[in-house]
């Protein structure tokens, strides 16, 4: 389940619309009629918690297909430490479905390959499956960026069009602060002074 939070001024009323911290989107190539379409920009479909394979059902998308051509995009939501703005970080990717049960299995060979060559070298089935598991988020960490750079060398031009940040739209600045950052003291887009707080206020 999604996390929703909400940002909240102490020193004025300003409360922040309640959202997530991020989200995965779909990239088509014309405006879409879907609820779930962004506002800013229709040919974004936000993939919501926890009915995205319903919404990919409705476009006639899978997560393999979007991943391979080049249109699954990972939206960040942040504030910006020096003006309070929030906006969006997007980056275009490729998730795990890119490798395919193939893939995924492939991986769990080896990972398990590794696990038992440590377990008999150590003498000890405990070290063994830490090593295997160990090595399997290990290979997929690696793999996934491996993919991710691939996809992003093909589709320049999605790249160059739909990436965003991870400087702010209204000041610049570069400094950011995530949705779970909710001890520190923000600067308030209502009042300018650093009085606002993150909360976590429910579950999607």
């Amino acid at each position: 389940m999604a996390a929703i939070y909400q940002a909240a001024c102490s020193a004025c009323d300003y409360t922040s619309l309640k959202q997530s911290d991020g989200y995965l989107a779909v990239i088509l190539d014309r405006p879409s009629p879907l609820t779930h379409a962004h506002p800013e920009d229709r040919r974004v479909v936000i993939l919501a918690h926890p009915v995205e394979s319903m919404i990919l059902s409705e476009m006639g998308v899978s997560f393999r297909t979007a991943c391979h051509e080049g249109r699954l995009l990972y939206v960040r939501e942040v504030m910006c430490r020096s003006c309070g703005t929030m906006y969006e970080i997007r980056r275009l990717g490729a998730g795990g479905s890119a490798l395919g049960g193939r893939g995924w299995l492939s991986i769990l060979a080896i990972a398990m390959l590794v696990g038992a060559l440590v377990g008999q070298q150590q003498n000890s089935i405990i070290f063994g499956l830490i090593a295997g598991c160990l090595a399997s988020l290990a290979l997929s960490a690696i793999i996934e960026r491996i993919v991710c750079r691939s996809i992003r060398r093909r589709y320049p031009r999605r790249v160059a069009e739909f990436d965003r940040g991870p400087g702010c739209p209204k000041c610049g600045g570069q400094e950011y602060a995530g949705f779970r950052s909710g001890w520190r003291k923000l600067v308030c887009p209502g009042c300018g002074r650093r009085s606002v707080r993150i909360r976590y206020v429910a579950k999607s």
